[in-house]
């Protein structure tokens, strides 16, 4: 999950490149140095964050999986999994 600007994305953690590949070079370190794209450690590729296509790297136009997700009225932050909701951190604004 990556929260810009007021809204939250979420997408599966694996690179549409290899798709048993997770993204991150550490644990939680999904974004690139520049805070700008998400990022695959193995491929090097760089994903937009509010729509998850791969700008540069070996997938290049294709996306990554993304996650129904939303703040609910108590301000905590929704997840679908297999078409249940899933309460996944409960303060919207960390």
């Amino acid at each position: 999950m990556v929260r810009r600007e007021g809204c939250v994305y979420a997408y599966h953690d694996a690179c549409p490149h290899y798709g048993d590949t997770t993204l991150p070079w550490r644990q939680d370190a999904y974004l690139d140095p520049s805070g700008e794209h998400i990022m695959c450690a193995a491929h090097g590729a760089l994903f937009e964050i509010s729509t998850g296509r791969c700008v540069s790297g070996p997938c290049e136009g294709q996306y990554l999986t993304s996650m129904p997700v939303y703040i609910n009225d108590a301000d905590e932050v929704v997840v679908t999994l297999n078409g249940t909701d899933s309460q996944i951190r409960s303060d919207s604004s960390s």
